[in-house]
């Protein structure tokens, strides 16, 4: 781990989780799964917490390897060249359905769940906030499991400068207000899978969800991917969209589905089709 990296993830408290899908659930759902992660670094491992019936839970449940993206600090305009970092590890998942590792890991896990709860209170309490008016199950302590990331390996990633250009025309099922926070935001991170192994890069999108990377990088053309952004802070503590497709040559995603979020709620719904996609693509309300 670069030392860069590791001040990266010990300052940070909020980044996207790259997963892998399950093979068996169609060509649509192979794309990775990348989701919001609040998280606490104890200089090894990434701990978190999220639902037991979560599609996070079952991705880690299935396959342990995952990444942990924590972007750089948005600066501004003129903000190239700030660093963030990209941590590959494998995770463990503690629930009540493995009691002896509860146990066994009693110590840590409290730890951990303190450290994270007092880093992130005002986070909580906005996330509390949001959610007070209907209190899903999912939220109870006890639908909760938490999640254990060790990091292998992990290295500083810097910010890509601006590119000519307009961000994307935003799909229209996505709600008005996560199309607000999103819409003109162009730095986004894209994981592909290619065989056995998740490719990862930050880029920048562009119209037709075209994708500009930096130098020396690639991402295999033909391979099932996902683009994703988060804005930590906004309405219900973090407010994101994942598009997932398949890469062509140029590069550029495909587009066939959209996952959203505000907060810890994660929706997913198909691309409309091409010819309902004009006009009310272009503003977001």
């Amino acid at each position: 781990m670069g030392p860069e990296a590791g001040h990266v993830l010990d300052r940070g408290d909020r980044g996207l989780l790259v997963m892998r899908a399950h093979p068996g659930e169609g060509p649509q759902a192979r794309a990775p799964i990348v989701a919001p992660a609040t998280y606490w670094f104890d200089g090894r491992a990434a701990w978190m917490t999220t639902a037991a019936d979560s599609d996070r839970t079952a991705a880690l449940s299935r396959d342990p390897r995952c990444a942990l993206y924590v972007p750089p600090a948005d600066g501004g305009a003129d903000d190239a060249g700030r660093v963030g970092a990209l941590a590959a590890g494998r995770a463990r998942v503690f629930s009540l359905g493995d009691p002896l590792g509860l146990t066994f890991h009693a110590p840590p896990i409290a730890l951990a769940m303190t450290a994270l709860a007092a880093r992130n209170a005002a986070s909580l309490v906005r996330r509390a906030q949001a959610a007070a008016p209907r209190v899903p199950g999912r939220l109870i302590p006890q639908n909760r499991v938490v999640v254990r990331v060790i990091v292998d390996d992990a290295h500083e990633v810097l910010r890509l400068p601006a590119q000519p250009g307009i961000a994307p025309p935003l799909p229209p099922v996505a709600p008005a207000d996560v199309r607000r926070v999103i819409a003109g935001r162009r730095q986004v991170l894209v994981a592909a899978e290619e065989g056995d192994r998740l490719v990862i890069a930050p880029a920048i999108w562009g119209n037709g969800f075209a994708l500009a990377l930096a130098p020396g990088s690639r991402l295999p053309a033909g391979a099932t991917a996902t683009a994703a952004l988060d804005v930590s802070g906004g309405p219900g503590d973090g407010v994101g969209l994942a598009v997932h497709g398949r890469l062509t040559s140029a590069p550029a995603l495909q587009a066939e589905r959209v996952t959203w979020w505000k907060g810890a709620r994660l929706q997913t719904a198909d691309m409309p089709p091409a010819g309902r996609q004009s006009g009310a693509l272009t503003l977001p309300d």
